[in-house]
């Protein structure tokens, strides 16, 4: 048995349900194989494309990386009845790892554990297995959850009747010295960790050889295309005159130009370099335990993001965290002793703390929001008034990630509506003005931008490099797609 340390993370939302998102991808991989970008593709749709996270989701469920990609005999197994497919996994999450199977179950056979708690505990010397990080301790009791081995009480886990009834044998039974001691990793997936390999007929010596003629290997049956294919000639040229007049394109031009740049998008493999909320250590647990105080955070994380020195957010972030910063701020008292840390993330997080203690109410009033439009609305009413702008975006679909606001009409404020989106989404006729003046037509724009799915703000601007898109466009009379470049020839 293999000590895993890292686990294929679940989609936004409420475990159960992020769990048969992702295996609603899997379980459309075709008996015969398909190619590897059918399965990106459907992993982008879900949320759940990351090119660092990749090898984990593959690895957990015995997948070769190879083009096409083909089923193994663990996602074949998904094929059966829910309670099937959730026996099957939960095996599967012993097998990788029975050491912290273990460690977790014991732990709440005592008492009922806040996840901060297990952290701490996996993470001191009384742990016996290999360390783990907390956004993988995180993502494996995650899995727990969506498979009935845990149940939530109040904001702490316990063990589920399931769970003792299936793997109560199995953890009496669990010798940890003898684990250590023979304990190695899994073999790598390929044939010859599905099926053994009959031995090799011995060769009989050679005498005087023949020699050796290497030939060129021969070409792949396909080449990922390079980062920046042109989206442009994917089909018959939209004819000028269907769009020349209209403020607002039609729905037929709007949706065919849609189309096109996503089936572009489906095949290409970039990642999106803006820091998200597990890079901030934002979960759904810590709004549980603190929802005034997550909300705090959140703040701080948006504020940061998209000021000054935007790509050290994340390590700004941390300094304020570590040093006690953030607690003290949060609470109105002072850090103790002297605090190491940038003066301008300090005095940025004490302007959010400011905002916070305005609106002491704020979480409660996020949660009984109706839907995600009176959820911006009480962001912007405590974080707007010229401190926030597209950040609420971000701090909106991050808290509907995260499952704190209801989810609907979420899609709608999903896309970061900065200049250069609106630019692309006016060009291609979804927008009446590139310019937004006030919040009304920031939330327009975004609105707008729902065609192109969560990632529209990557999508976007990753396609209008691609095709050389801007104002007085020079591809714009060989362009097929939709566009007011096209309609202005003079």
């Amino acid at each position: 048995m293999p000590q895993f340390t890292e686990f294929p993370a679940l989609p936004p939302g409420e475990p159960a349900r992020a769990l048969t998102v992702l295996l609603d991808v899997l379980r459309a991989i075709p008996a015969e194989g398909e190619p590897f970008r059918e399965l990106r593709r459907r992993l982008k749709g879900a949320e759940l494309w990351s090119r660092e996270r990749l090898p984990q989701l593959l690895r957990f469920f015995r997948l070769v990386q190879d083009d096409p990609i083909r089923p193994s005999p663990l996602v074949r197994g998904l094929a059966g009845g829910e309670a099937a497919c959730q026996q099957l996994l939960a095996d599967r999450l012993w097998e990788i790892n029975p050491l912290l199977f273990t460690t977790v179950f014991q732990r709440l056979e005592e008492r009922v554990h806040s996840v901060n708690e297990l952290l701490k505990y996996l993470d001191s010397f009384a742990y016996a297995g290999t360390r783990l990080s907390g956004p993988e301790v995180r993502a494996w009791l995650r899995l727990g959850q969506a498979l009935g081995l845990f149940r939530l009480v109040g904001i702490a886990l316990a063990l589920t009747d399931q769970a003792r009834a299936t793997f109560g044998p199995r953890i009496l039974g669990f010798d940890v010295e003898e684990f250590l001691e023979e304990d190695q990793d899994e073999p790598e997936v390929g044939v010859a960790a599905e099926e053994p390999a009959p031995a090799p007929a011995p060769i009989p010596a050679l005498v005087a050889p023949p020699p050796v003629v290497v030939q060129a290997p021969p070409p792949p049956a396909r080449e990922a295309p390079p980062v920046g294919v042109s989206p442009l000639g994917r089909g018959r040229p939209v004819p000028a005159a269907s769009f020349r007049d209209l403020v607002v394109f039609a729905e037929p031009e709007r949706a065919l130009a849609a189309e096109r740049i996503l089936a572009w998008w489906g095949e290409e493999a970039v990642d999106d370099p803006r820091p998200t909320a597990d890079d901030f250590g934002l979960d759904a647990e810590a709004f549980q335990e603190d929802p005034d105080q997550g909300i705090f955070r959140l703040g701080v994380a948006a504020a940061l993001a998209f000021g000054p020195d935007a790509h050290r957010a994340v390590d700004r972030f941390a300094a304020l965290r570590d040093s006690g910063a953030l607690d003290a701020l949060h609470a109105g008292t002072r850090p103790d002793g002297p605090v190491q840390v940038d003066a301008d993330a300090l005095i940025t997080a004490s302007v959010v703390a400011r905002r916070v203690a305005e609106a002491p109410d704020l979480a409660a009033t996020l949660e009984r929001a109706d839907d995600a439009a009176g959820a911006f609305e009480a962001l912007e009413a405590a974080f707007g008034r010229g401190l926030f702008g597209l950040e609420l975006f971000w701090m909106l679909w991050t808290l509907a990630g995260l499952g704190v606001i209801r989810r609907q009409g979420a899609e709608a404020f999903a896309t970061l509506p900065d200049r250069r989106v609106r630019d692309v989404l006016y060009r291609l006729g979804f927008l009446a003005t590139p310019y937004a003046a006030d919040m009304t037509a920031l939330r327009a724009a975004a609105a707008a931008a729902a065609p192109f799915g969560a990632g529209a703000h990557h999508t976007l601007t990753a396609f209008a490099r691609a095709a050389g898109c801007g104002y007085g466009c020079a591809q714009r009379r060989r362009c097929d797609l939709p566009c007011r470049e096209r309609a202005d020839l003079g």
